[in-house]
């Protein structure tokens, strides 16, 4: 079984050992490959999205063909669980 036909690889580790490096690399691997890819960072520093040049959002940003990023806080996926599972709306104003 190919690294790729994995549904999810999760890249963890400590700051400043390469995590963003590494995970951008493979989703731009799997892209190349012809896999759909999204590389999500969660805790929301951001740093995905600046290495594309971007700015960071909680929207899948289209990064080229097959390839798209996404930056999660803990405010958005809360507010995202409570809308969509509790139906309850925001909670943070």
């Amino acid at each position: 079984m190919s690294l790729f036909d994995r549904r999810l690889i999760v890249v963890t580790g400590k700051g400043g050992v390469g995590r963003t490096t590494l995970s951008a690399a493979l989703g731009l691997a799997a892209a190349k490959v012809g896999k759909r890819a999204v590389v999500v960072e969660f805790h929301g520093v951001g740093q995905i999205a600046r290495t594309f040049g971007r700015t960071p959002t909680y929207k899948t940003q289209l990064i080229q063909e097959n390839l798209g990023i996404r930056t999660f806080t803990t405010v958005e996926c809360l507010e995202d669980f409570a809308e969509h599972k509790m139906h309850i709306g925001r909670l943070i104003a």
